[in-house]
């Protein structure tokens, strides 16, 4: 313990010249080091607490941390993707529900501008965007800025219309007009 005394007390003493004092070696009178730094009896690492000066069962408590700011939000947004004008078919146009392959439970609406939305029943959609269709081919841009390409047919028998997509990836959708 003693060393450490020594070794606080020499990094004082050389410390006070050029931080607060002029060459000669003595110190500014307008600088202060605090009572902290002065004090011989506290332990020269600032993190690790002296334990001789603390009285037995008592803790120093820790100082306050200034908790960062939250990080400022981006200056700018990414602008929406640009979608090309819809182009749908009048057959295509309206409320469908069915899913991937012979599955059950989304639905698909598309409206006479080619606008369209598809998702889960009973929840937001999870894909929207604009139709495309050129003959039987069909392309499918997202507001998110991907796109889509698929084939469509659309019979009826019996009094049920059947949408059936199948997208360039191999998957396969069909719907029943609602």
């Amino acid at each position: 313990m003693m060393r450490r005394r020594t070794a606080l007390l020499a990094f004082l003493l050389f410390s006070s010249v050029g931080c607060g004092a002029d060459m000669s070696g003595t110190l500014d009178p307008s600088y202060s080091m605090g009572p902290a730094a002065t004090d011989a009896s506290r332990s020269a690492d600032p993190r690790e607490p002296d334990v001789e000066t603390e009285a037995p069962g008592t803790e120093t408590p820790a100082p306050e941390r200034e908790t960062p700011a939250p990080a400022p939000p981006p200056a700018t947004e990414e602008p929406p993707a640009r979608l090309p004008a819809g182009s749908v078919p009048s057959v295509l146009v309206g409320d469908w529900t069915g899913g991937e392959g012979a599955k059950t439970g989304e639905y698909l609406h598309i409206a006479g501008d080619g606008s369209y939305r598809r998702g889960r029943n009973g929840f937001e959609p999870f894909r929207g965007g604009v139709l495309v269709v050129r003959g039987q081919g069909l392309v499918a841009y997202d507001v998110d800025g991907s796109q889509q390409r698929a084939q469509w047919t659309c019979n009826e028998s019996a009094g049920i219309e059947v949408l059936g997509l199948t997208f360039d990836d191999g998957s396969y959708y069909s719907y029943v007009r609602v």
